[in-house]
């Protein structure tokens, strides 16, 4: 059964298309959105990312911010991409993400206490791996 998921054009397509909705500058807006539906802070400099969650995990969790979401969730999916044009397409989303993730970084003044310096690190992973 599992077999023909991965040679399906069709659910390859879908799939990509779900995970384009969900970033790039819409991606942004649609992740403040649900934020502000579930009453979460779009930002908090002290606030930990957590690696590893899942949907449900994530939805569940009392705290956690629209900001960590990009590091637990949103930069991964460029990788997932399956067709040649959600690739394509991925990319300068991805790449618009971590632009204003940089931006957010700047106007925050991340890194005066050193929290800056892993979501650096893992900015600068993700520029070079897509």
């Amino acid at each position: 059964e599992r077999e023909w998921r991965l040679n399906c054009v069709e659910l390859s397509c879908v799939q990509d298309a779900d995970r384009l909705d969900a970033i790039g500058a819409f991606g942004v807006m649609r992740c403040a959105a649900f934020s502000g539906v579930r009453n979460r802070p779009l930002h908090n400099p002290r606030d930990s990312c957590i690696a590893g969650t899942t949907y449900d995990e994530y939805v569940r969790q009392d705290s956690g911010t629209a900001v960590a979401h990009f590091y637990e969730k949103l930069l991964q999916l460029a990788s997932m991409m399956k067709t040649e044009g959600g690739k394509r397409e991925a990319k300068g989303r991805h790449e618009f993400m971590c632009r204003f993730l940089e931006q957010v970084d700047a106007e925050a003044g991340f890194g005066a206490d050193g929290s800056g310096e892993q979501r650096e690190r893992v900015l600068e992973t993700h520029s070079n791996t897509h």
